[in-house]
């Protein structure tokens, strides 16, 4: 249901003309400033392009799998706080990380958010403490890793992004938001 939502809101803005509408979605400092508290929200369903919505969905598709056991409810809450979440540590990061000097790279991420990658981490965030041991295999490696491995690896690579932007050439990946979802999945799962 999650996947197919991101898929129709997204359709809609690329084929509906509705291009100028996701300034209206995406969550950044100053739309919670000017009161647009529902981007909160919104922007969590809004993505880029078709790459990064196609990326998302492949992912939420793999970790929402291995959480079937949670209830609809519940498994919708820990998407949507953990989307909330990754969006808030993006507008944090990006105000309190200073801009580099002398420089054309920046420290700050883009000013804005759109994507479920905060969301997706939650949920992989709640799998991984669930089951760490569960052995997965990552595409087009035929090898059976953990997926607490894996984690632990990602969330590394995240926090390194974030510091240090200018190893990935500036990319305009949130990584803030997943390191923000990651962390209230893991909130999430130790107070259920």
């Amino acid at each position: 249901m999650l996947i197919g939502i991101n898929v129709v809101v997204w359709a809609k803005r690329e084929y509906g003309g509705d291009h100028g509408r996701v300034l209206h979605h995406r969550l950044s400092y100053m739309s919670l400033r000017e009161g647009r508290y529902w981007t909160l929200v919104t922007h969590i369903f809004h993505h880029a392009d078709g790459l990064h919505l196609l990326m998302n969905s492949f992912t939420l598709y793999f970790v929402g799998g291995t959480l079937s056991f949670l209830a609809p409810g519940r498994l919708l809450f820990l998407y949507l706080a953990s989307g909330i979440a990754g969006g808030l540590a993006h507008v944090s990061a990006n105000m309190l990380l200073p801009r580099k000097r002398n420089s054309s790279l920046f420290s700050r991420q883009r000013e804005y958010v759109i994507g479920c990658s905060g969301s997706v981490c939650g949920l992989l965030a709640y799998t991984c403490l669930t089951a760490p041991h569960m052995k997965v295999m990552i595409f087009p490696i035929p090898i059976p890793v953990s997926i607490g491995f894996i984690f632990t690896a990602l969330m590394g690579f995240e926090a390194t992004m974030m510091i240090y932007p200018e190893l990935m050439g500036n990319s305009e990946i949130a990584h803030a938001s997943h390191l923000g979802g990651a962390a209230m999945g893991g909130i999430l799962w130790s107070v259920v």
